[in-house]
């Protein structure tokens, strides 16, 4: 029973390894190095 507990806690801690390094390689192929740019007005309007 000791063992099982073990193996199962390996198991848990790969799968949540496999799924940290899936979600920073879709990160950084996503939104990582893209450089963004927002249209403003080059005056401030008044209100």
């Amino acid at each position: 029973m000791v063992y099982m507990k073990k193996i199962i806690g390996f198991i848990l801690v790969v799968l949540l390894g496999f799924a940290g390094y899936k979600g920073y390689e879709y990160y950084q192929s996503t939104y990582s190095g893209q450089t963004a740019y927002a249209y403003v007005p080059s005056e401030i309007p008044l209100r």
